[in-house]
């Protein structure tokens, strides 16, 4: 996945305006998403490496979307909305 220049740019859009020290945190380490898509499938159900085997795109981004949205669910009453570009990209 291409994250090494995503949250830097997406800095001068943040609103509020975070500590400079945060943006600089951002910048300094581009390997922040990487561990979060990581740490994500890490804790898809067992076993996981079935949910990127198929050839078929549309089976990999139903299955993973679904995981999510039920994610999404059980956090309850939060203001959280699942936004997976990169599989709409794909």
């Amino acid at each position: 996945m291409e994250y090494n220049n995503f949250l830097e740019s997406l800095a001068p859009w943040w609103s509020p305006v975070p500590p400079n020290e945060f943006t600089e945190y951002i910048a300094d380490t581009p390997e922040l998403l990487q561990g979060m898509a990581d740490m994500f499938m890490f804790n898809l159900p067992l076993p996981r490496w079935k949910y990127y085997e198929p050839q078929n795109f549309d089976k990999i981004q139903n299955d993973v979307t679904k995981i999510t949205n039920d994610l999404v669910t059980d956090l309850g009453w939060f203001p959280i909305r699942s936004n997976l570009a990169l599989l709409q990209t794909m």
